[in-house]
């Protein structure tokens, strides 16, 4: 909290990458090849990025866009996963999400996006669980499939810290330029 998430990246043919998300603002960077794009998704809440969409995290700032609907208890790899549909306030007909939450770790174990017509549009596997603080667990492997089942991004979560006291330039478009917050 608040909902910010800075990813980098190194891409063996476009060099340092960034994707910087601060609430309802997000950029991202490719200084070898000088891109920067912004974005203001501020009136469109279905287009905000979130740890969610990475890590399968909720926070409770997100409950200010999404609600819960509980649907279902359902055995996914051996688990007893509880099932909710997150859907946006105000938005009807709206783009949603279907999770399964492990009872015991709290963490998500899939997520399933859909959009306005109810057609899935993605599936996100958070796997390996990790607990990285007391009673806070992350995934350590992310899988993100498109609705045929074909995985087109896979990534590892690693050195994960929790309340580390970031400095808020890391959440900047500034800090995108060199990969680094400015002043570091």
């Amino acid at each position: 909290e608040p909902n910010r998430l800075r990813l980098s990246a190194v891409s063996l043919t476009d060099g340092p990458e960034s994707l910087i998300v601060n609430e309802a603002q997000r950029t991202f960077a490719e200084p070898n090849h000088r891109v920067l794009h912004k974005q203001d998704v501020s009136g469109a809440p279905d287009r905000r990025l979130s740890p969610l969409n990475f890590c399968g995290i909720l926070t409770p700032g997100m409950f200010d866009m999404l609600r819960a609907r509980y649907v279902r208890q359902e055995k996914l790899n051996d688990i007893g996963d509880l099932v909710y549909d997150l859907t946006y306030w105000g938005i009807e007909d709206s783009p949603y999400h279907r999770i399964w939450i492990d009872p015991k770790t709290h963490v998500i174990a899939k997520r399933e996006f859909y959009d306005r017509n109810g057609k899935l549009r993605l599936i996100g596997l958070y796997r390996q669980p990790k607990e990285v603080a007391p009673h806070i667990w992350l995934p350590t492997h992310v899988d993100i499939e498109n609705a045929e089942q074909k995985v087109f991004a896979s990534f590892a979560i690693v050195n994960a810290r929790i309340d580390q006291g970031l400095s808020d330039d890391l959440f900047t478009s500034a800090a995108t330029q060199t990969g680094t917050a400015p002043g570091k």
